[in-house]
């Protein structure tokens, strides 16, 4: 045979080789355009839209999509195709304790997850259009209930449609049985060790209001009945990271440079224990997203009743004012 039609088979067996790859999800780059998209690790907290668009190319039937949502008109009028709806309300929290925004029960979760189609068996990636508070928040509970493969879309909705289409087509899974086996204890704070942990030197709470909640100039409230709390101010000793402040302007994750740094500004040190806290959990979950999962930070826990049960109990809270500088003014307790 000679040089020039060796060459040619070789470039042949070559294509073939590659092309097998990627259909079957080996490490290979899938062109999407003139950009090469890497096939996502199932392992990793975050992904991209370029890697959410191959898992829906290539393996749509052990992925189940979710929108955790705060609209089914908008779910309706155009969502990520074969997204499934969650509501935030209705879903994601405890009916007996809505004003504290608590986790649903684990009955409440299993029916949940039987009930949309999704098994224990399935990857399940979350994305919403609420800056990912939602996201974070959901992903938190499933891990909380022990579900081993969950993601985040990074940039959540705004950053799929701004490349790709939507859909208003309503997936319709056959029901499954999602069960659970057992709780991961370790990623949530109670008051008991809230209170057991104020003096502890060793453990870091971030609280991720508004600046001038966390002072007290403003009081603080739960975010969907808009109900003021009894205590202004915050837990005593806690630093404040604003939730936003974990995110560019067009909903990404900042780098992990840039987490770092913010984190490190804030106090955070390798080996602290970390509660991260809000109003009532939402907004805490991002915190504890960044610092666990793309931060690799240890023992992280979400107070998940926050300011909601703290500040409306006999608890100890702290106010700050603001002159030329930051200096503690008050403690109630």
């Amino acid at each position: 045979m000679s040089k020039f039609f060796q060459a040619i088979a070789w470039t042949v067996l070559l294509l073939a080789g590659a092309a097998f790859n990627c259909r079957t999800l080996q490490p290979c780059h899938a062109q999407e355009g003139n950009a090469a998209v890497k096939s996502p690790d199932i392992d990793s907290a975050l992904i991209d839209v370029d890697q959410l668009k191959l898992i829906l190319d290539t393996d749509h039937d052990h992925v189940r999509l979710i929108e955790a949502s705060t609209s089914l008109k908008k779910y309706r009028a155009g969502h990520i195709p074969s997204a499934i709806y969650v509501h935030w309300l209705d879903d994601m929290i405890n009916p007996q304790q809505p004003e504290l925004f608590s986790n649903p029960t684990r009955d409440q979760l299993q029916a949940l997850m039987s009930q949309r189609g999704i098994g224990n068996q399935h990857r399940i990636i979350i994305y919403d259009r609420f800056a990912s508070r939602l996201s974070t928040r959901l992903y938190w509970t499933l891990k909380f209930y022990g579900h081993k493969h969950v993601q985040v879309l990074n940039g959540g909705f705004q950053a799929w449609r701004s490349k790709y289409e939507i859909s208003k087509k309503t997936p319709n899974y056959p029901a499954t049985e999602f069960r659970i086996a057992a709780t991961r204890a370790e990623l949530l704070a109670k008051i008991d060790f809230v209170k057991s942990h104020l003096d502890d030197p060793n453990t870091v709470f971030i609280d991720g209001r508004p600046e001038k909640q966390y002072t007290g100039q403003d009081p603080g409230k739960i975010y969907h009945t808009k109900k003021q709390h009894a205590k202004k101010g915050h837990i005593p000793g806690a630093t404040h990271v604003f939730w936003k402040d974990n995110f560019n302007s067009d909903g990404t994750f900042k780098s992990v440079p840039q987490l770092k740094k913010l984190y490190a500004n804030a106090g955070v040190r390798s080996g602290n224990r970390i509660v991260t806290y809000c109003n009532e959990g939402l907004h805490a979950a991002p915190p504890w997203f960044v610092l666990t999962e793309l931060l690799g930070h240890k023992d992280v826990r979400l107070y998940d009743n926050s300011m909601a049960e703290w500040a409306n109990g006999d608890n100890p809270v702290e106010t700050e004012t603001y002159g030329d500088g930051a200096t503690p003014s008050n403690s109630s307790r």
